[in-house]
């Protein structure tokens, strides 16, 4: 006779409103994922954003035409503190999973660039 194991639960309390709550358990996989995709978009809406609104030289008109000095330090910027903000709110207390705060950085200057 096989024993079938026990399928793995959340030791969270369930919320009054039910499963289908906004504060619903995500996995540190999807955490994990969910991370670089939105740092990328931070960047690129950080570079348009800032490029826009604040102009300037161009970076390297040969290579990307449209980029300026300032979108790339836009982007950078949305990036790092979306990271440090996703790391903060949502990596820590759903996955117990954390960067020190170098690394962060570090992490958020890497994807946008």
């Amino acid at each position: 006779m096989r024993v079938r194991p026990k399928a793995i639960t959340s030791t969270r309390k369930r919320s009054p409103e039910g499963d289908s709550s906004t504060a619903a358990l995500v996995t540190a996989g999807a955490l994990v994922v969910m991370m670089p995709v939105l740092l990328t978009w931070a960047s690129d809406v950080g570079a348009y954003a800032a490029g826009r609104l604040i102009g300037g030289r161009k970076l390297i008109p040969s290579v990307s035409p449209g980029k300026t000095v300032a979108g790339a330090i836009g982007g950078v910027l949305l990036t790092v503190v979306v990271c440090l903000l996703f790391v903060r709110y949502l990596l820590r207390p759903q996955a117990q999973l954390a960067f020190t705060t170098v690394g962060t950085l570090i992490f958020g200057v890497a994807i946008s660039v």
